[in-house]
């Protein structure tokens, strides 16, 4: 019992030591996240695409969220780098500020200035794009289906009230560029705090690139990285009212399109209430004012194809009935019929997948290599600067779980051996009484493997359940350790068990079986016939 218990004791002890010293092993988490490649680097993200960047089918999608280690799915890869605001003085703050004339007199004029309200966005608590997909269960409302309908996590914004929300993505869109929508929050989530953004807005996002806007002069409307500054969304007049102004009335229309600058008496400058089909509004001041004309084409020009026979591209003209005064929100306003026709067959061809711990990265990766993705860690792709003070203490605790599992496993061969010291007089007495050596050691071998076996088998069990009581400890040890881990620690206690047994049988050699360490065993029927003479 006593053996026993030293060994189950230096079996949790091994796991301890040696466990903290493979986890400590990855130094990806002493460097500096640099967000280059990827703005969002959080540790339990994994991108996944294919390796002829093929898109993604809703039955793929299903089978990798049903991998092991993964928590959720984002199907709309590009959104998960994409930031958003939404909690006043928290992620954003409004001022104003004074817009003085040139001629400006406090004294005699002190009303020629105006206030503007403007946006400041903060970096406190920066948040990622969330498709209603992660949303988890929904508690109170229904889901999010519409373009401007978002679910809540968030207890501040509860299911019937409406959200401002600035998004913006960093990577590629200008200093002071996003975009300013009001959501109508449709339902509630279990999901982690936040929002979470409908599939018709997501995909839209998603897939900006894919768009060609082509202006009536042959000119690309938002050419290259500025493409996805100026994305489609459905029109909705009581939303925009307050951005919204007619076409100027003052000029008419040439053949080709564009303004010729004469004054239209007749014209009258009503603003949409409504769009048809072929109609849109844009944002003033983008292009120049003679843009009345848009050819647009989505499809998969940039990436490849919906289809291979390249049936999924749709292409449309639109004329222009009004303008967006401020610059916010950026978009190109269309009918909500013709938003869907637009934007509803777009796929994606890659994922973010968020796993349930960055320790299983590795394994996560090799799970999906082995269905045929490719997958990266954003993470571990951009923790390129190592911080002095995290690695310093990075290799103390190297050297820490080192010593401590040297330590351990030094003692549980001094311990073992004292233990079975009080063996020896037995197995004297014994062989006084006819014990053959060979017998002697294979009794102490099989008694080290019986108590090695149970003792190692208490330990696994002993850390399981500190395991599964999320004793702190083990829980992140045990995260970082694959089977094969597992098992090359719990050989290591095997093997100085066996060191063990060779120092005790030594010692029973020398003090009991003294004639090389063994005695011939006497015949027994020799024995027999030399009693009986």
């Amino acid at each position: 019992i006593l053996t026993a218990l030293i060994l189950v004791l230096t079996g949790v002890a091994s796991f301890v030591f040696i466990g903290s010293f493979l986890a400590a092993a990855d130094d990806v988490t002493t460097r500096w996240y640099d967000s280059k490649a990827f703005a969002n680097g959080d540790p339990t993200r994994l991108v996944l695409a294919k390796d002829n960047s093929a898109f993604f089918t809703s039955e793929e999608i299903e089978k990798i969220a049903s991998q092991k280690y993964v928590l959720s799915v984002e199907k709309y890869g590009y959104i998960a780098d994409v930031n958003y605001y939404y909690r006043e003085d928290v992620d954003y703050r409004k001022y104003t500020s004074a817009d003085f004339e040139p001629d400006y007199d406090p004294i005699n004029n002190p009303d020629a200035f105006s206030l503007t309200v403007k946006i400041e966005l903060l970096e406190n608590d920066l948040k990622y794009m969330r498709s209603v997909s992660q949303a988890g269960e929904i508690k109170t409302g229904r889901m999010a289906e519409d373009f401007y309908e978002v679910l809540s996590s968030d207890p501040q914004f509860k299911t019937g009230s409406q959200v401002e929300v600035f998004i913006k993505d960093k990577a590629h869109w200008g200093v002071s560029q996003y975009l300013r929508l009001t959501f109508d929050v449709v339902g509630e989530t279990t999901g982690k705090r936040g929002l979470y953004f409908s599939e018709s807005l997501c995909r839209m996002l998603n897939n900006s690139a894919a768009m060609s806007i082509i202006c009536n002069d042959g000119t690309n409307l938002f050419p290259g990285d500025t493409l996805g500054r100026f994305p489609i969304a459905p029109f909705d007049a009581e939303r925009f009212k307050d951005f919204l102004s007619p076409m100027p009335p003052n000029t008419t229309i040439s053949e080709d399109g564009n303004q010729t600058g004469e004054i239209d008496e007749d014209a009258q400058p009503t603003a949409p209430a409504e769009l048809a089909e072929d109609e849109f509004v844009y944002p003033s001041g983008e292009q120049s004012s003679n843009m009345t004309t848009l050819h647009v084409s989505v499809g998969d020009w940039i990436l490849g194809s919906w289809d291979d026979d390249m049936s999924g591209t749709v292409e449309m003209d639109l004329n222009c009935v009004g303008l967006l005064q401020s610059k916010h929100p950026r978009f190109l306003l269309v009918n909500p019929e013709t938003y869907d026709k637009l934007t509803g067959a777009l796929r994606t061809n890659q994922v973010s997948v968020f796993i349930q711990d960055y320790a299983y990265t590795d394994r996560a990766i090799d799970e999906f290599a082995s269905i045929g993705y490719l997958a990266l860690s954003p993470f571990t792709q951009g923790a390129t600067t190592k911080d002095a003070k995290l690695e310093t203490e990075r290799i103390n605790l190297l050297r820490i779980s080192l010593a401590a599992s040297v330590l351990t496993l030094v003692l549980q061969l001094i311990l073992l051996k004292v233990t079975f010291s009080s063996l020896k007089d037995h197995y004297r007495l014994l062989s006084n009484m006819g014990l053959r050596a060979k017998t002697a050691y294979s009794s102490l071998a099989l008694l080290f493997l019986f108590l090695t076996l149970i003792s190692e088998l208490i330990a696994a069990a002993v850390i399981l359940l500190l395991n599964r009581y999320g004793y702190a400890r083990v829980v992140n040890i045990f995260k970082y350790l694959d089977p094969p881990s597992l098992l090359l620690i719990a050989a290591i206690h095997f093997a100085f068990c066996v060191i063990a047994y060779f120092i005790v049988s030594r010692s029973v050699k020398k003090q009991v079986f003294t004639i090389n360490g063994f005695y011939e065993d006497i015949d027994g029927e020799l024995m027999e016939e030399v009693m009986g003479e």
